[in-house]
């Protein structure tokens, strides 16, 4: 936008940046008397690399349907962010969701029954179950029987494309705007309901078949020994008696699945839509996602506390996937609990945490100051540079030796992702880190009474006395002073989130005769 004279391109688009689809393109311009004028085209976005994308996949619950393995799988594509899937922006079940699209240009009345048919050239887009966005082009048979001419729905996949497209069965006669049944006149969409089969049939080089429609996405899919599966927004039944159901939150998004051997996986979701967290009730596996400020559904963290791993996705024109060394847990598991590690010349190390909601809302202002430092061990030569979370800026922060701190105030609740470094590029060596509370002075995952009793108690002392606390040194400047105080100040009230803790308890009944006990109330 501007109101500069250009004379020239006004802009260039790249279609690697763009999921493969098409897009309509609108260029609007208006004068000093407000008369607005405009003009529209449409174009295909295909190319067969995106360097620039970022896509994972996940296995996150397999079972036996009818003698076979099937295994649900959770997807994410970058350039598919703002696009809600199953599990929230950006995630869909590969299973199901297919995001059929087309070029055919949209009446505006299709919810009478209006439709556009589609043309020879009619592009057809959609998500493979691999992940892949794929096109296809409408290519209607041409049949010719005693002197009469009619067509047959067909399709050309694009180069590289292994799966076969099938439409909705009908007898097509070309007209002047596209092709219509010959039978009704109406004009062809297999979108539209009105011819007889499923809307797409899209085949699989193992000859799986799955059946889809635009709205739904897949709705059967036959394996290739005669099992069928019925897929809903309930979950997933077998012809051979065997179930998979899905339970969904009030906006649609899958909050649990449960297999037909009672196996329960739960997913959780932030407040703009986006996946926060997967767990697995049985392995106890859990993984969390973290996302840009500045582009809210744009996955830049994943990790998984237990194993331990995960992944910082850096963007630009390509996709770098950094390896997360550990993440660290909230602050019920990081308080207290320091983390080893040793740095390489001229690396960094990347180290997730998390903040929940309630403990965000937790403190007065709704801001959570977080304390980083980072010391070398003993016999180690590094000399760190403060340490750094991603988007934030510190409000204090000091280095030199063999030490260094960084405090923060996180407002947002989600993943965080700090990142260790040294001073220089030669420097190296073993360390320890330990991301804290501001405040929590007997680090007892809690900012209260307690710790103010505390801070005040070592007031004016310094490092080396008997009265210093290092944990009541809230800035880590060798000194407890009227500093460290107002620090706890922000932070009171603070109450981290532990796991349940169960409770006994007694229940009574008589032989052979059953009784209800709602576990809810143990914990």
């Amino acid at each position: 936008s501007g109101d500069s004279p250009v004379s020239g391109v006004l802009y260039a688009l790249d279609p690697a940046s763009l999921a493969n689809g098409v897009y309509h393109l609108r260029l609007t311009a208006s004068d000093i008397s407000g008369r607005v004028t405009g003009t529209e085209t449409v174009f295909d976005a295909n190319t067969a690399s995106k360097p620039g994308s970022y896509r994972q996949s996940d296995i996150d619950l397999s079972v036996n349907l009818g003698g076979t393995r099937v295994d649900l799988v959770r997807s994410y594509d970058s350039l598919q962010r703002d696009v809600a899937g199953s599990f929230g922006q950006g995630w869909r079940l590969a299973n199901r969701d297919s995001d059929i699209q087309t070029s055919v240009v949209p009446t505006g009345d299709e919810s009478r029954g209006s439709y556009n048919p589609f043309q020879q050239g009619t592009r057809v887009y959609l998500t493979l179950p691999d992940g892949r966005r794929v096109g296809y082009t409408f290519a209607p048979e041409k049949h010719t029987l005693s002197g009469i001419t009619f067509y047959t729905p067909a399709y050309q996949a694009d180069p590289g494309v292994d799966y076969r497209l099938d439409s909705a069965g009908a007898v097509l006669i070309r007209g002047p705007k596209g092709f219509y049944d010959a039978q009704t006149g109406q004009a062809y969409d297999p979108s539209s309901g009105q011819f007889d089969g499923p809307q797409y049939t899209l085949t699989a080089p193992d000859g799986t078949a799955h059946l889809l429609s635009a709205a739904n996405g897949v709705e059967q899919q036959v394996l290739p020994g005669g099992v069928r599966l019925t897929f809903t927004d309930d979950g997933i039944s077998s012809s051979t008696g065997e179930s998979v159901q899905f339970v969904r939150d009030a906006s649609g998004r899958v909050s649990q699945i449960i297999g037909p051997d009672g196996r329960r996986v739960l997913y959780a979701y932030d407040a703009l839509g986006n996946l926060a967290s997967f767990h697995d009730t049985s392995t106890q596996e859990s993984r969390r996602y973290g996302y840009a400020g500045s582009d809210a559904h744009l996955l830049i963290l994943a990790t998984s506390p237990s194993s331990q791993t995960g992944n910082a996705i850096d963007y630009g024109a390509t996709v770098n996937a950094v390896p997360v060394l550990a993440d660290l847990g909230g602050p019920g598991q990081f308080s207290g609990t320091p983390y080893h590690g040793t740095l390489a010349a001229g690396a960094s190390d990347l180290l997730s945490f998390n903040l929940r909601p309630l403990e965000i809302r937790s403190t007065l202002k709704g801001t959570v100051l977080l304390g980083v430092e980072l010391r070398a061990d003993a016999g180690s030569g590094l000399q760190p540079a403060a340490p750094s979370i991603a988007g934030l800026t510190p409000l204090l922060q000091h280095s030199g030796n063999g030490s260094a701190f960084a405090l923060f105030a996180v407002s947002d609740a989600g993943l965080g992702l700090i990142r260790i470094a040294g001073s220089d590029a030669g420097t190296a060596g073993a360390y320890t880190l330990q991301v804290f509370v501001a405040g929590d002075a007997n680090q007892d995952g809690r900012v209260d009474g307690l710790d103010s009793a505390l801070v005040a108690q070592a007031l004016g002392s310094s490092s080396g006395q008997a009265a210093y606390v290092r944990a009541a040194d809230v800035n880590r400047d060798g000194t407890i002073n009227g500093d460290d105080a107002q620090l706890l100040g922000g932070d009171f009230g603070f109450a981290a989130i532990g796991p349940p803790l169960a409770q006994s308890s007694a229940a009574l009944t008589h032989i052979d005769l059953p009784a209800s006990i709602d576990l809810t109330t143990l914990a």
